[in-house]
């Protein structure tokens, strides 16, 4: 018989996901739009010029100067124009993205530069480029990488924006991964990286993620599963991260919390994948209903599931490779519980 665990990843009062609404680095476009001022826009870095210029005093593009300036500021293909845009092409030295799009403006400042900038010269400037302060926008790969922000603070959500969330800088927490905090987003108490998030058992601080990779560190049984919410209304794009634990030792998670495991096929085609989690620990034992608070209403080595009769019970986890004696015989037998590497079911 194979059993499907009740697992309740979907969590209340915790920050909504967000897409990945640009790949413009505001660090990387004003350092590359030196002398000149810039500033990210629709996905897009926009150089100005210093006197205040832009777009309203722009000229026609020429493609000799807009190939001269993109190779300047060191894109590996130089660039076109494109209507009275020029068009970097091919990616930075540093290994960054696609090229952003430059106006006319830029093209004449560029040409009118004391001489080309060299690699280093960039880099330089890049370092030099003011941190973001609190307030200023920050963007949703910044909830992870945390790298705009100055000193002491972090990328955090603000508020939901229709179904986007508005990342911003402000003040960091300091409690750490899976301790105990208080507040949402900006007013929580977590680090950078992590947020305040109720898995119906209890509010901890929780490392946000895009995928597994982002994960990966805190071992290989953690991964990008948990879809936030704000009061019903799921934002795509950012989700929180399971954490490592060992279900048959009992290890991983702190002293009022269990490990349960957790095998989700991803892709629909019946091929699972094992993940771990820590969640409240509760009093139930094998047959037990969990109907109510899912795996947090069960002890120690138990993960709630839902049966064929539609009822939802605790059941003992047992190794398989103990078969006949690590479930109560005759009652009990050691189901499989889609666990790819064959080693844990569930006793029914």
């Amino acid at each position: 018989m194979r059993l499907a665990p009740l697992v309740f990843l979907g969590l209340v009062g915790a920050c909504a996901q967000a897409e990945q609404a640009t790949e413009c680095s505001p660090v990387q476009c004003r350092a590359s739009c030196a002398p000149s001022s810039g500033s990210c826009a629709d996905g897009r870095c926009t150089c100005s010029r210093p006197d205040g210029g832009g777009d309203g005093d722009a000229g026609s593009c020429e493609t000799a100067a807009c190939d001269a300036m993109c190779r300047t500021l060191g894109y590996t293909a130089g660039g076109a124009c494109v209507g009275t845009n020029c068009q970097c092409a091919g990616t930075l030295p540093d290994g960054g993205g696609e090229a952003d799009a430059f106006d006319e403006g830029a093209v004449e400042d560029a040409a009118a530069d004391d001489g080309p900038r060299d690699e280093a010269g960039a880099e330089d400037a890049a370092d030099e480029a003011p941190a973001l302060e609190v307030g200023d926008p920050c963007t949703v790969d910044d909830l992870v990488e945390q790298e705009l922000c100055g000193p002491d603070l972090k990328c955090a959500f603000s508020e939901l924006d229709g179904v986007r969330p508005a990342p911003v800088c402000d003040r960091a927490g300091v409690r750490a991964l899976n301790q105990p905090c208080a507040g949402f987003s900006l007013t929580d108490s977590c680090s950078a990286g992590m947020m305040c998030l109720n898995d119906g058992s209890g509010s901890r601080c929780r490392r946000l993620c895009r995928d597994d990779a982002d994960c990966a560190s805190l071992g290989p049984n953690a991964g990008c599963l948990i879809q936030m919410n704000i009061s019903g209304t799921v934002v795509d794009g950012i989700k929180a991260c399971t954490l490592h634990c060992d279900v048959l030792l009992g290890s991983g998670c702190d002293t009022t919390q269990a490990c349960r495991p957790s095998f989700v096929d991803l892709t629909g085609g019946g091929v699972y994948e094992a993940y771990t989690d820590c969640s409240g620990r509760g009093s139930g034992t094998q047959g037990s209903d969990c109907s109510s608070g899912g795996a947090s209403d069960c002890a120690s080595r138990y993960q709630c599931f839902t049966l064929g009769t539609g009822e939802s019970q605790c059941l003992y986890i047992c190794e398989t490779s103990r078969v006949g004696t690590d479930c109560p015989a005759p009652a009990y037998s050691c189901n499989d519980i889609h666990d790819p590497t064959g080693r844990l079911g569930a006793c029914l």
